[in-house]
Order: C-alpha cells, then sequence, then structure tokens
C-alpha cells in the first residue's frame, strides 16, 4: 500500500506540476535528475516493491520520463528520446508518450518525436490488427495519432469506426472531434463534440472538460 499511495502522489504532481511546463535551462534539469534519482533510491530501499511489480514498473517508467525531461533542459534530446524509449518500455500509455512526441518537437527534436511516434504507432498497429473490432483499441491509435498531430486523415478513418462501433461513449465521439478539428475541419470537430456532451449528460457523467473543449473547438471554427 505504501509503494501505492507513493505511485499515486508522485503521478499527481507529475500530470498537474513540473511535467506540464517548456522545459528550461539547467534549474529545471537538475530538478528533474534529483526527482528521477529520488524515485530511483525509493525503489531501492522499498521492501514492498516486489509485491506490488506493476506500480514498481509505473515507478521506473516515471523515473525514466523524470529524467528524459532533465536531458531536453539540458539541450540533449537524443539522450532524452534514449530515456523515453526506456519509459515507454516500462509504460506505453499513449498519452505518455503523446507528452515525449511534443516535447520533443517543442525542443526542436523533430527526428527524434517522429521515431518515437513511429514505435509507438507501430505497436498502436500490432493491437489494431489483433483486434479490429474493438472500440477502444481505435480510440487510444485515433487519440494518439491526432494528438501527435500526425496521420491524422487515419486518426479520422480510426475514430469514425471506433464510433460506429461504440455509439454512445462521450469519449470515444470526443477523440473523432479532435481528429477531425487536427485535420484543419473545426466544423465537423464541433458536430461531434456536442454530441459528445449531450452524451455525457444523458449518461450521468460530469461533461465539463467536455464542454471546455466545445467552446474552444467552436472558436477555432469561427476563426477557419
Amino acid at each position: 500500500m505504501e509503494l501505492a499511495r507513493t505511485a499515486s502522489k508522485l503521478s499527481a504532481w507529475l500530470y498537474s506540476g513540473v511535467l506540464s511546463h517548456p522545459p528550461t535551462p539547467s534549474a529545471s534539469a537538475q530538478a528533474f535528475r534529483t526527482a528521477a534519482r529520488n524515485i530511483k533510491t525509493y525503489l531501492l530501499i522499498s521492501p514492498s516493491r516486489n509485491e506490488h511489480h506493476t506500480v514498481y514498473a509505473q515507478l521506473l517508467g516515471e523515473m525514466h520520463r523524470f529524467q528524459a525531461a532533465a536531458e531536453l533542459a539540458a539541450g540533449d534530446p537524443a539522450k532524452a528520446e534514449s530515456e523515453y524509449r526506456k519509459m515507454m518500455a516500462l509504460n506505453p500509455s499513449v498519452d505518455l508518450v503523446i507528452e515525449a512526441v511534443t516535447r520533443l518537437e517543442a525542443a526542436g527534436a523533430t527526428k527524434a518525436a517522429d521515431s518515437l511516434y513511429k514505435a509507438r504507432h507501430s505497436l498502436l498497429q500490432e493491437q489494431l490488427d489483433a483486434l479490429p473490432d474493438s472500440a477502444f483499441v481505435r480510440n487510444d491509435a485515433a487519440w494518439f495519432m491526432a494528438n501527435c498531430n500526425r496521420n491524422v486523415e487515419e486518426a479520422v478513418a480510426t475514430a469514425t469506426r471506433a464510433v460506429e462501433l461504440a455509439p454512445n461513449n462521450a469519449a470515444i465521439r470526443d477523440t473523432l472531434a479532435e481528429a477531425y478539428l487536427r485535420a484543419g475541419k473545426p466544423e465537423e470537430a464541433v458536430r461531434h463534440q456536442t454530441i459528445a456532451v449531450r452524451l455525457a449528460v444523458m449518461a450521468g457523467d460530469d461533461y465539463g472538460l467536455l464542454a471546455k473543449r466545445l467552446r474552444q473547438m467552436q472558436e477555432s471554427a469561427k476563426q477557419d
């Protein structure tokens, strides 16, 4: 339980804190390295790591995530890519890889970003080949492509099929809206995001984030 609580706290900090900001020079590099070192130290001394191997792997992945951010902040995208690949091997979450691709690209390391994207896209394609009628596998693939701003037409087609398989799922409809937005079709994005909000309301789910994204898409459509 101790390891699980620590993982939860670290993940909350990672997603809402330091990694949500663009990499800056040496001070941030040192902060990221310190965080990575602290996670490693904790894992080495934790007596419960063998009992919670899934969380243990997650924390190892977060350690590499911190180290990658440190290398980016220090101006070494090649080392950052290497650390991100280690992270992906331990935790291939599409959202984490989207973050990695986005941060590499923001640092001007487009080649490294492309390489990492292709590696994760290949894994997603294997999943699609194995489970072509899984709405959720298709949703993950479409979300990944759209948010990495690559293969956007493929993202639209993949998300469209996911919606056909799960027409009442608000999150999947949201993915289709995002894919259309990235493909330069904001009016279609607004149409599908409106449906996503309505589906969430009908299901009694929290629709605040979906509604916020709808307003952003509506603004984009006005500017188009």
